[in-house]
């Protein structure tokens, strides 16, 4: 078992290797996952926009399931109101987001 539990690891670990020196990222686009210019290639500038597109995208994703539990449930209206805007705002500042990385021409 713990020769298998090793195997299993070097082989995940080279993929990760792998992954790293080919150097793809992947950005989500308007909800689609799409490959990317790999980061070298790409102006700070442009790599700062996909990064903060990424992780906005991933709080929008938190808040969302967030929304699910009883912590939520149990706020009280103007605060779930709040967090409902918060949310429309997240979304419309990734939809901006992801205008600016469709203007790249990646």
């Amino acid at each position: 078992m713990t020769m298998i539990l090793t195997l299993l690891a070097l082989f995940l670990g080279a993929i990760g290797i792998a992954a790293a020196i080919i150097g793809y990222i992947t950005v989500r686009r308007w909800g689609v996952e799409s490959e990317s210019l790999p980061p070298t290639d790409l102006p700070d500038y442009q790599q700062r926009v996909i990064d903060e597109k990424t992780e906005l995208d991933a709080k929008r994703e938190r808040l969302e399931a967030f929304f699910k539990t009883q912590t939520y449930q149990a706020l009280d209206y103007p605060a779930r109101a709040l967090l409902h805007r918060q949310l429309e705002a997240m979304t419309e500042y990734s939809k901006i987001l992801g205008e600016r990385i469709d203007s790249f021409n990646l």
